[in-house]
C-alpha cells in the first residue's frame, strides 16, 4: 500500500506498473497492492472524497478499500497456486522455484554501459507495449459501449435491491474509468438525488478495479487471481451499497421521527 499510494495514478494506468513490479520478481501480493492502493489511498483522491461526499460514504470508501488491499489481497493470494506467487520457474524434479540471482556482470566502459542501458530499456518498453496497449484499446471500447447502453441517469428509475446493486457493481468495477472519476460521478449522482445505494457502489467498484487491470492480471499473473478480486471487489460494492441505504433510511426516520415529535 506504501507503494502505490503515492503513484498517484488510475488503476488503468497502475497496472502496466504492477505488470512491471511483477515481472521484476515482486511477490503477487505486492503486485495486486501496489495496483489498488493508488487510485484509492492518494492524497488527491482523499482530499477530494472528503470534500465532496458526505462523511460517512467517505469512511466508508476508505474502509473498504483498506480492508481489500490488507485483508482480502493476502487471502486471494493463499488461493493461488505456489508458482503464481511470484515470478518462478520450475526445478529438475518439477518443483517450482525461485529464479536464481544474475550474476554481477563485469566493469564496462559509460559508453557501453550507456548503450546496453537505452538497448534493455527500449526492449522492456517494448515488452510492456506490446502486452498493454492492445488491451487498453480493448478495454476503452468494452468501456464506451457498456456507457453507451446503461446510461447512468436510468439509475433513478430501478428499485433498490439487491441485484440491481449487483448489476450496479458489476457495472462500476467493468469500466476503465480515469483517476478521482469515481468521486466526480458519486457526487454528481448524490447531487442529482439518485439512491444512496447506486451511489456508494459506484463510489467504491468504479476506481479500484476495471476491465483493463482484469485483462492485466489475468496475463500477468492468472486469470484465477483477477477473477478473485473482481469478485472481492463486487461482493465488497454489495455490501457497501446494502449498508449505505440502511444507514440512510435510518437517519431519515429519525429525522422524519424529531420533526414530529420534537
Amino acid at each position: 500500500m506504501a507503494i502505490g499510494a503515492p503513484l498517484g495514478v488510475c488503476v488503468n494506468c497502475a497496472a502496466p506498473i504492477a505488470k512491471g513490479i511483477y515481472q521484476a520478481g515482486a511477490r503477487a501480493e505486492t503486485t495486486l497492492s501496489a495496483m489498488m492502493a493508488s487510485p484509492t489511498m492518494n492524497i488527491v483522491v482523499l482530499t477530494m472524497l472528503f470534500s465532496i461526499m458526505p462523511f460517512y460514504l467517505a469512511v466508508t470508501k476508505i474502509a473498504l478499500s483498506i480492508l481489500v488491499v490488507l485483508v482480502a489481497v493476502p487471502i486471494i493470494v493463499r488461493l493461488l497456486p505456489q508458482d503464481q506467487l511470484t515470478r518462478m520457474t520450475v526445478d529438475d524434479s518439477g518443483q517450482a522455484c525461485e529464479l536464481p540471482a544474475l550474476p554481477l556482470p563485469p566493469r564496462e566502459p559509460i559508453a557501453r554501459a550507456m548503450i546496453g542501458f537505452v538497448t534493455d530499456y527500449a526492449k522492456d518498453f517494448w515488452f510492456i507495449v506490446s502486452r498493454t496497449v492492445p488491451l487498453m484499446f480493448l478495454a476503452g471500447f468494452l468501456g464506451a459501449v457498456a456507457a453507451t447502453l446503461l446510461p447512468l441517469d436510468g439509475l433513478a428509475d430501478l428499485p433498490v435491491n439487491v441485484l440491481t446493486i449487483l448489476g450496479v457493481s458489476l457495472v462500476g468495477v467493468f469500466l476503465p474509468v480515469p483517476i478521482a472519476f469515481d468521486v466526480v460521478i458519486a457526487g454528481t449522482l448524490f447531487n442529482a438525488g439518485l439512491p444512496i445505494a447506486f451511489i456508494m457502489a459506484l463510489l467504491f467498484s468504479l476506481g479500484i478495479f476495471s476491465v483493463y487491470s482484469y485483462f492485466i492480471v489475468a496475463n500477468t499473473i492468472s486469470l484465477r487471481a483477477a477473477t478473485l478480486v473482481t469478485v472481492a471487489v463486487v461482493g465488497l460494492s454489495v455490501a457497501a451499497g446494502l449498508g449505505a441505504d440502511y444507514y440512510h433510511s435510518w437517519q431519515l426516520d429519525r429525522s422524519i421521527e424529531y420533526l414530529l415529535n420534537p
